[in-house]
């Protein structure tokens, strides 16, 4: 398979040193056999392009051209497609990496093999987390912070763009892009997956394809652990609504408290004193949690629920390890009394 093009698209936004470090390992690049044309397009999605003087820096030595735009208009959405934008209708393929990530050297090389060997309209691959202090252990026994894995060419279900390669026919033959809609609540490269399984795409997986993520300590906490699964189950349910997902589709997200791909959860409020955590579906921990300190469990045949009382939700639900048992696949939110009302965490 001839590929005409491969651009590697990255939008930043106030990183110099992560966007530094993604630019090397991109400069560090290997592959078996030439690749095709290489253009690498950063989108600075601050108006005032702070960035320009780190790329003016680095495209002196650079191996690859470098196209730099800034998008003052705030949204990733919007940053995403202007860099599709950049790729000025060229036929070929872009991979896409975060600005606190690194790619390995081989990272674009088995991203294209896959490609070349299906034909598939996206590839992924894993992004392996390292992090900048030891996290705690009842993090590295939550497993929070383990990759999404599949078989080696398998398919995967939803969009990620921490580490992928599209087809531009995806933006062009299929007339697809980055949801503007979701401009203030992420996921739309989880409707942008979505809508290429619609239209009759596929999405495989490349296991060797790694990227790294750089998780900085401000991350490894119950407050953001719990606020970043709150946000993604909001996003893959909006986005299953966006993409034209049936009424009984959309009623079984309901009731089965789904809030990830597999067995999410969805999060709902009772009364003020209360913090209610949904989880689904693994009811055979519910025996474990009979011994932790909650006011009331409720086993379903799909879902637990769990009610922990007053200002110990949070400790209770992730100190006592209520919350890492269900690692990746759990959310909450919390009301911690009657004055400050509900309490996203």
């Amino acid at each position: 398979m001839i590929i005409d093009n491969l651009f590697i698209g990255l939008i930043t936004f106030r990183r110099p040193k992560g966007l530094r470090r993604a630019l090397e390992g991109i400069a560090a690049l290997t592959f078996e056999t030439t690749p095709p044309p290489i253009t690498v397009i950063v989108v600075d999605n601050d108006r005032d392009g702070p960035m320009a003087g780190l790329i003016e820096e680095m495209r002196l030595s650079f191996p690859f051209p470098i196209t730099y735009a800034v998008h003052p208009e705030p949204g990733i959405p919007f940053a995403r497609n202007r860099v599709v934008a950049e790729t000025k209708g060229a036929d070929g393929v872009i991979l896409f990496i975060d600005d606190d990530e690194y790619p390995e050297p081989e990272w674009a090389d088995q991203l294209l093999a896959k490609y070349r060997a299906t034909g598939a309209e996206a590839i992924l691959g894993p992004v392996i987390s390292e992090f900048e202090t030891t996290p705690p252990q009842w993090v590295s026994e939550g497993g929070f912070f383990v990759p999404r894995r599949f078989a080696d060419g398998g398919v995967v279900p939803f969009g990620n763009t921490a580490n992928i390669l599209i087809d531009l026919k995806v933006f062009k033959a299929l007339g697809l892009q980055f949801d503007p809609r979701l401009r203030f609540t992420g996921g739309e490269d989880t409707l942008l997956g979505m809508m290429i399984h619609k239209k009759g795409g596929r999405m495989l997986w490349a296991s060797k394809a790694r990227v790294h993520e750089l998780v900085p300590a401000s991350r490894v906490s119950s407050r953001w652990l719990v606020s970043r699964k709150f946000r993604e189950g909001n996003t893959y349910v909006l986005s299953e609504k966006l993409s034209g997902c049936s009424m009984i589709r959309q009623v079984s997200l309901f009731l089965s408290a789904v809030a990830r791909v597999g067995g999410g959860t969805a999060v709902r409020h009772g009364e003020a004193g209360q913090g209610h955590l949904a989880y689904g579906p693994r009811p055979r921990h519910a025996e474990r949690f009979r011994r932790s300190p909650v006011r009331r469990i409720q086993d379903d045949p799909r879902i637990v629920n769990l009610s922990l009382e007053g200002k110990k939700c949070r400790e209770n639900a992730v100190r006592q390890r209520i919350l890492p048992a269900y690692g990746h696949n759990a959310v909450a939110t919390f009301r911690s009394d009657t004055s400050r009302g509900a309490q996203q965490t």
